[in-house]
């Protein structure tokens, strides 16, 4: 599913299998980058519980537009 914030960013959030465990990745488009832990840069973070990346992603301002 694709979600933009207030800045007109954009990230993927997708559900994937992973070692037979349900896994929930957000990847950011177009060379911006993803706040990770301890504030690194990253393309892509990856979240082994819903509510962990639904908080993610509402921290950062990000909804679904459609």
């Amino acid at each position: 599913m694709k979600m933009f914030n207030a800045a007109g960013e954009a990230v993927y959030f997708n559900r994937i299998m992973k070692n037979g465990k349900e896994q929930f990745v957000v990847k950011a488009l177009s060379g911006q980058h993803i706040m990770g832990r301890d504030r690194q840069k990253h393309s892509s973070r990856t979240f082994t519980e819903l509510h962990q990346a639904e908080a993610f992603l509402r921290r950062a301002g990000y909804k679904c537009k459609g």
